[in-house]
């Protein structure tokens, strides 16, 4: 999603129930949300792209995903850019 080369890390979860996600954040740095739907175990993380989100800078916000299915899915951080790396907290829960 954020396609800057800067680090990243990914979170797997499982939707037992259809609904939606709320993404809470804090972070030192910017960084961008990618959710990814888990299509197989033969297929990158990033085959199936849902959607994606900036954080814009801010050191605190949240981030929801609507009209989600039961299944797999992937929640990749990703550093806007090399300069842009830092920490991040997440936290899930649906809604």
């Amino acid at each position: 999603c954020a396609q800057g080369g800067g680090a990243d890390v990914l979170v797997s979860f499982t939707l037992l129930n259809p609904g939606n996600l709320q993404v809470e954040f804090a972070q030192f740095g910017n960084h961008v949300l990618g959710l990814f739907d888990n299509k197989g175990v033969a297929l990158p993380c990033d085959s199936a792209p849902l959607a994606c989100m900036t954080t814009n800078n801010q050191t605190m916000g949240k981030a929801i995903f609507s009209g989600l299915q039961a299944g797999q899915y992937y929640l990749v951080a990703e550093a806007v850019s090399k300069s842009s790396e830092g920490s991040i907290i997440l936290m899930l829960s649906t809604k």
